[in-house]
């Protein structure tokens, strides 16, 4: 008696229709997961950009201290409500800057994010300074935008020079 091996009825138009629904619908899943992953690598990558240049700011301030005496240090921004550090010059120096660092002071931050230091001077005297460095990211989702601080206490270096 012989085997039958094949089966020569092949498949239906509906079998294949659903096999194409359902490999379909697989890679649109796929497309829409790997968009996503891409769009928040992309928003991580500029927040690390963010976050680094509020610490920047701060290494700046303490290089600004270490480099002035500490009455150029608290003149240069004394009369300043929020300022950010600017590097100019060869040698590099750094000086303050009223106002915000953002995209239209700084190409390198994405558009949207803003760096600002807020100084105070330090209850306990003359000789300390505080400062709250405030970064500021726009939300996914176009709403309220997300910040973080820093907070950096800086003390008078002169007697120790």
């Amino acid at each position: 008696m012989p085997v039958k091996l094949f089966n020569k009825r092949g498949d239906t138009l509906v079998e294949v229709t659903v096999a194409l629904a359902i490999l379909g619908t697989t890679i649109i899943s796929a497309y829409g997961l790997m968009n996503r992953a891409i769009q928040l690598n992309q928003t991580a990558k500029e927040r690390v950009e963010l976050v680094t240049a509020a610490m920047q700011q701060a290494e700046a301030l303490e290089y600004y201290r270490d480099n002035k005496s500490w009455t150029v240090f608290t003149a240069g921004f004394g009369t300043l409500s929020t300022f950010h550090m600017v590097k100019s010059g060869s040698p590099v120096t750094w000086a303050p800057v009223t106002g915000d660092l953002n995209d239209a002071t700084d190409t390198s931050l994405p558009p949207g994010y803003a760096i600002r230091v807020t100084p105070s001077q330090d209850s306990s005297g003359p000789n300390m300074y505080n400062f709250k460095i405030t970064y500021t990211a726009p939300s996914a989702s176009g709403s309220v935008a997300n910040s973080s601080d820093i907070y950096l206490k800086l003390t008078n270096l002169d007697p120790l020079k």
